[in-house]
């Protein structure tokens, strides 16, 4: 993705927040590595004029990360919590009569 306008650069990377945070919202982790990792290269510095609209990209993707940061986590105490939780042997069940005719 190189020589982007920053403009390009900008709608690739909103484009990519908007299907991580849909893929987010409907549970579907897996589809976040389709977007994580994309970083387009747009040529020059960044204008003045889209500074706000790249802050505002920048917060979105903070949040993002925060909010997968906490799913992980829960996943992690979720099994943590079922390594903990004692596991039995189900309890074999003897014939309460036998069928002398079997």
């Amino acid at each position: 993705m190189a020589d982007l306008s920053w403009d390009d650069a900008l709608d690739a990377v909103e484009g990519d927040l908007e299907r991580a945070e849909l893929a987010l919202r409907a549970g579907q982790l897996d589809d976040l590595t389709d977007v994580l990792g994309r970083s387009p290269r747009p040529a020059g510095r960044l204008p003045e004029r889209l500074g706000p609209r790249a802050a505002s990209a920048l917060e979105r993707t903070r949040a993002l990360e925060a909010e997968v940061t906490e799913r992980l986590a829960a996943t992690v105490r979720a099994l943590g919590a079922d390594q903990r939780r004692p596991h039995t042997a189900p309890t074999r069940q003897t014939p309460a009569y036998v069928d002398a005719r079997a």
